[in-house]
């Protein structure tokens, strides 16, 4: 069931970004590529037809990433010695990181303390989600499986969110 939820989250993200942001996304210009121009912007002028409000454009895919993000991390840890990291703390410290580096310039975008508030109330709703569940524990620097490429590829969705 959780990844029904991981891939309806991450689809309503895509159309967010696709159809909604700015159409320079790293996503947008492959879609621009596969679809052509013309099949591209015919799509996007349809689904801007239906307006949506900006928090929702611009706050929401993120937090919908950190949800996906937490729920694939749980029970996922990166061992050094006696050190254990577990996972779930890295999307929400990852929302944080971006938003401070778009405060002081370092990267593009704008800082928005939404992005913030809307990203951890997904973390804190991803980690309800998990209460009741305990997989086997993970340890990703130690195996490597089909798991552990899941989770490469949900943190590596990130990149298709830059702009191009």
């Amino acid at each position: 069931m959780k990844r029904l939820y991981v891939f309806l989250a991450l689809a309503l993200s895509f159309v967010i970004y696709a159809f909604y942001r700015n159409e320079h996304t790293v996503i947008n210009v492959l879609l621009k590529r596969v679809l052509s121009d013309e099949n591209y912007f015919a799509m996007r002028n349809f689904f801007q037809t239906f307006p949506l409000p900006k928090i929702i454009i611009f706050s929401l895919p993120e937090g919908l990433w950190i949800f996906c993000a937490t729920v694939v991390s749980g029970n996922i840890f990166i061992e050094y010695g006696k050190i254990k990291i577990n996972l779930t703390w890295l999307p929400i410290m990852f929302c944080a990181l971006l938003e401070f580096m778009q405060l002081i310039k370092i990267t593009n975008g704008t800082f928005d303390v939404m992005d913030i508030l809307v990203g951890l109330i997904f973390w804190l709703l991803a980690l309800a989600s998990q209460k009741n569940s305990a997989p086997e524990k993970f340890i990703l620097n130690k195996t490597i499986s089909l798991r552990t490429f899941y989770l490469a590829g949900i943190y590596g969705i990130v990149y298709l969110s830059d702009i191009y």
